[in-house]
């Protein structure tokens, strides 16, 4: 199933939207700031809320709690100067590729594919090879695409 992510740069609440191939929203990523609570939450586009993503930062170390209706991941990232490190609990999945240019694949203990994530011109590309595991690569590629990362270091404000 292919998915395409784009950022939502007006005044919503919505921090990205979610197509699916036909160019039909299938998902809204709202962003939550509370006092002692960031994350964000996937919302269908008729309202109801299928997973829910907190995070909590600790120096460089970036930790996700992504939980939907049937699991809970714990999702962990280290972004350096030219790579982000990543490492899942709760799946035994890894990273494969380049999550700091946003093009890497999901993989699993076995190998099989789980996801791939490319970066097309203004959006993102997904690809999910079973829809069991959909809500969680959407919320995976959204945590890796809310890290700040600048593809020209040149460019980067000082």
């Amino acid at each position: 199933m292919k998915l395409f992510i784009r950022r939502n740069i007006s005044t919503e609440k919505t921090a990205f939207d979610v197509f699916n191939e036909q160019g039909y929203e299938k998902y809204h990523i709202i962003l939550k700031m509370k006092k002692n609570f960031t994350g964000f939450e996937i919302i269908s586009v008729a309202g109801d809320v299928m997973c829910k993503v907190r995070k909590m930062q600790i120096g460089n170390m970036i930790t996700y709690s992504i939980k939907d209706n049937s699991r809970r991941v714990r999702f962990v990232c280290v972004p350096l100067t030219a790579e982000i490190k990543c490492q899942f609990y709760g799946v035994n999945w890894h990273i494969s590729g380049d999550a700091f240019s946003k093009n890497f694949g999901i993989i699993d203990v076995d190998n099989s594919v789980v996801a791939t994530h490319k970066k097309v011109i203004s959006d993102c590309e997904l690809n999910v090879f079973d829809k069991a595991n959909e809500l969680i690569s959407v919320a995976i590629c959204i945590c890796i695409n809310l890290i700040n990362t600048v593809d020209n270091r040149a460019t980067q404000a000082v």
